[in-house]
This record gives structure tokens, sequence and C-alpha cells, in this order.
């Protein structure tokens, strides 16, 4: 049912409330909500009429959907840019570039993602994970944790050891005791 939602609402709203849909829909309706009560709840908080929508998809329902089936890409690694087949390489700067190329007002976006960078400034990373020196904190917490497993381990072999040894040798002198007497 959610294609053909996306299709039809596609055909009706086209850029911004589909684009809308499109970037709030999986977090709006994960897989343990996901169904028409979810899909026409995120329509009408974006105020999308989702009438308009239930007719579009009543009246061309077949017709879209063996476009579709028509229209198929023609690999698995197919890149499709307004109606056109994009054969390039499968790089994001050139599929960015390919997909930007493709409006007649280029959205802000574009302008943020094709803005070449200064390769002479640091790269500013917005990943939100370790940094470098936790990461060698950890792991030079993590060595000498390591460390101090072993020795700890060494020393209650060693006493171990001992303990055996003794035993034995106890053992021994008692055996030789009993034979002397």
């Amino acid at each position: 049912v959610e294609a053909p939602i996306k299709i039809f609402t596609l055909k009706i709203y086209w850029s911004p409330q589909y684009w809308e849909y499109v970037e709030k829909f999986g977090d709006a309706c994960p897989l343990d909500k996901f169904g028409t009560e979810c899909s026409e709840g995120l329509m009408a908080q974006l105020n999308i009429d989702k009438e308009k929508v239930q007719s579009c998809m009543e009246t061309s329902y077949r017709e879209k959907l063996m476009a579709e089936e028509r229209h198929k890409a023609w690999s698995p690694r197919a890149v499709q840019i307004n109606g056109w087949r994009y054969s390039g390489i499968l790089d994001a700067e050139l599929v960015t570039h390919a997909v930007c190329a493709g409006f007649t007002d280029s959205p802000p976006d574009c302008a943020a993602l094709l803005k070449p960078r200064d390769p002479f400034q640091p790269f500013e990373s917005t990943n939100d994970g370790i940094s470098m020196s936790t990461l060698t904190i950890l792991e030079v917490g993590l060595m000498l944790l390591i460390i101090a497993a072993g020795m700890l381990y060494a020393r209650s072999l060693k006493k171990e050891l001992r303990t055996s040894v003794r035993e034995e040798v106890m053992l021994e002198v008692q055996a030789q005791y009993s034979r002397m007497g």
C-alpha cells in the first residue's frame, strides 16, 4: 500500500510536501506501526489531503503500477534521475551533481552539497563517534587490563605449582618414612 501512496502523493504534491513525507515516513511509521493508519496520520500532520491521494489512487492505481513495472531499473545498481537513466560511476559526488543538474531552480541543499571543499582546511566531521584521544585511552586501558589479568594468572599459576610440588614432596617423604619404619 505504501508504494502507491508515495507515487500518488508525488503526483499531487510535487516537491516539498512529498519529500517531507518520504523523509519523515521511516521515523513516524516504523515496522511495528506500519500501515494505512500511520500513513494517513503522517499525511494529516504534513497537511497532505488524504482524500486527494485516495481519489488519485482509485482512478489511476493500475495505470501507475503498470508504468512502474514497464520502467523498472535495468540493473541492481541503477539510478534513474528525472526519467533518465544515469549510467555513470555510482560515486556519491557524481550522482549528487547529476541530481542537482536536473533542477531548473537548484535548491539550497544542492549548493551546500556541491560547494568545493578547501583541501588545506581540516575536515570537520559531524560524526558523533568517539575521538581519537578517547580511543587511544581506551586501547591503553584495555592493554593494561590484559597485562594485569596475565600477571594475576601467572601469579596464581605459580602459587598452584608451588602447592602441588610441596604436596608431592610431602607425600614422597611420608612414603620413604613408612618404608623405613
